[in-house]
């Protein structure tokens, strides 16, 4: 078996890119799995994550995430205003006697800390969510949870990523859109699965999508949901930029019964297989 790290991607919500990239992690788990799991399906929609939801995982355990942001020794601060300069967030403000580190604008990255000329500023661990994981018929399922009222996603994102290893098959699950969270999934896979639904909404923010994705070279093939007929916009849209459409989930009512209620389309359906 070789190391393949596969993304689905969307342009907007509810295209079906959970329903595509869960089917394939547990077909895949069919066929590659074992006792000891060789795929991984990692949701990284850690704002909104729902891929437990199908697959009911096991042995459930979690691990916190924090980023390190800066804490003020007021005692050592002269007010010189370099860290509120040097940070991009606008998370720090300094004026004369008043110095203030706004967590939620926090990106960790240390900058503040390393360039205080006083050594005023130390880190200080910031817990913004969990990763849990767990285990589903022949594959191994992590989840990522951002805290509520936390706004940093991409930081859980890496800490699930720096997991990946060699000689494993991984299909991660992407946050919607087009935000940073979403370039730090695609950035380092092998093949991108882009899921698009073919409305005129479902067209333009594929558009967009598609624009994010010829940045970067890496190959990429559409599955279109919902389908109704190869005339859509969105299938000429598609044939226009020889776009490769590697797949078709026809809008079929029985499939949304069986998505609604938390059931696989490969397993209900054979003739998806």
């Amino acid at each position: 078996m070789i190391w393949l790290k596969v993304a689905v991607v969307s342009g907007k919500g509810g295209a079906g890119k959970t329903t595509v990239a869960v089917n394939l992690a547990t077909l895949a788990g069919e066929i590659y799995g074992g006792k000891y799991p060789r795929v991984f399906l990692y949701d990284c929609d850690v704002e909104e994550p729902n891929s437990f939801l199908y697959t009911k995982p096991e042995r459930v355990s979690e691990e916190a995430v924090y980023i390190k942001i800066p804490e003020l020794i007021e005692s050592k601060c002269d007010y010189c205003g370099t860290c509120s300069r040097k940070c991009r967030f606008n998370a720090i403000l300094v004026s004369e006697h008043i110095h203030l580190i706004f967590d939620d604008l926090c990106h960790g990255c240390g900058a503040c800390i390393e360039l205080c000329p006083r050594d005023a500023l130390i880190e200080e661990k910031h817990r913004i969510g969990v990763i849990k994981q767990g285990r589903y018929n022949g594959i191994s399922l992590e989840w990522g949870v951002l805290e509520v009222g936390k706004v940093l996603a991409t930081p859980i994102i890496k800490k699930m990523k720096e997991g990946m290893h060699d000689n494993y098959l991984y299909f991660i699950d992407s946050p919607p859109g087009l935000s940073c969270p979403v370039v730090e999934v695609i950035t380092g896979v092998d093949y991108i699965v882009a899921v698009a639904e073919p409305t005129p909404f479902g067209l333009y923010d594929f558009k967009l999508l598609y624009k994010l994705l010829s940045r970067y070279d890496i190959p990429f093939g559409l599955v279109v949901n919902k389908y109704t007929s190869r005339d859509s916009e969105l299938e000429i849209y598609a044939k226009n930029n020889s776009i490769n459409i590697i797949g078709r989930i026809k809008f079929e009512r029985e499939y949304g019964i069986a998505l609604s209620r938390g059931h696989l389309l490969w397993d209900r359906f054979p003739e998806l297989r």
